[in-house]
C-alpha cells in the first residue's frame, strides 16, 4: 500500500484510528489494574572470611585464598538455590506449595544475581506479603544449612555466611511502560484495520 492511499483512510477514518489506540491503552492499563497484587522482596546473601582466619593462617596470602573462597561459594550457592530441588524444598518450608511447572520454570521462581565477587541478591515474588517474606526467609535457612553441611564435611570451615535484612514492598504500576505498551499495540491495532478498509477501496488502474 503507498502512502498517499494510508493518508486517504487516515483523513477518512482518523476518528476510528484514534479511537483503537486510545481503546488499547485503557485495555492495557485496566488489564494492568485490574491484575492481583502482587509483592516482590529481596534479601543479600553475603560469604565472608572469618578475619580471625587471616590471622592464624601460616600462608603468605591467606587473606586471598579466603576471599577466593567466598567468591567460589558465591557462584556455588547461586546454582545450588535456583536447583529444582533446592526450590522445592525451600518451598515446602514455607508452606508455600510448589507450583506445577516444568524444572526450567521452577528453577526460576527466584532470582539470585551476583553482587561484587562474594554476595548474591535474592529476589521473590508472590501474593501476599506474608508468603514473600516467608519465602525469603526459607531461602535463607536453606543456605545456612548447605553451608553447614559443607562445613561438616570439612570444607570452608573459616566462611560465615552473612545475611542482610529481608525487604518486601507492594508492586505498583509502571505507568510509562504500561502507557507505552498499550500505544504500540493501538498503533499496530489500527494501521491493520486501515489495511482492511483499503481492500474496499478500488484499486488504480495501470
Amino acid at each position: 500500500m503507498d502512502l498517499d492511499l494510508y493518508a486517504q483512510l487516515f483523513r477518512k477514518h482518523w476518528m476510528v484510528f484514534c479511537l483503537i489506540v486510545a481503546g488499547s491503552i485503557g485495555l492495557v492499563w485496566g488489564i494492568s489494574v485490574m491484575k492481583a497484587p502482587a509483592f516482590e522482596g529481596s534479601l543479600l546473601l553475603s560469604f565472608n572470611a572469618k578475619p580471625e582466619a587471616f590471622a592464624q593462617t601460616q600462608y603468605q596470602y591467606g587473606e586471598f585464598y579466603g576471599l577466593q573462597g567466598s567468591e567460589f561459594l558465591a557462584k556455588y550457592f547461586a546454582a545450588d538455590l535456583a536447583d529444582p530441588a533446592t526450590v522445592e524444598t525451600i518451598l515446602t518450608r514455607a508452606h508455600l506449595g510448589v507450583p506445577n511447572k516444568s524444572l526450567t520454570s521452577l528453577g526460576r521462581i527466584f532470582t539470585l544475581k551476583p553482587v561484587g565477587i562474594a554476595a548474591l541478591s535474592a529476589r521473590f515474588e508472590s501474593g501476599t506479603e506474608d508468603d514473600t517474606l516467608r519465602g525469603l526467609q526459607s531461602l535463607q535457612d536453606v543456605a545456612v544449612s548447605h553451608l553447614t553441611a559443607l562445613q561438616q564435611k570439612g570444607l570452608y570451615p573459616n566462611i560465615v555466611l552473612t545475611t542482610g535484612q529481608i525487604y518486601v514492598r507492594q508492586q505498583t504500576v509502571d505507568v510509562p511502560i504500561t502507557l507505552g505498551i498499550g500505544a504500540v499495540a493501538g498503533l499496530v491495532l489500527g494501521f491493520f484495520v486501515l489495511l482492511l478498509l483499503s481492500l474496499a477501496i478500488p484499486q488504480k488502474k495501470a
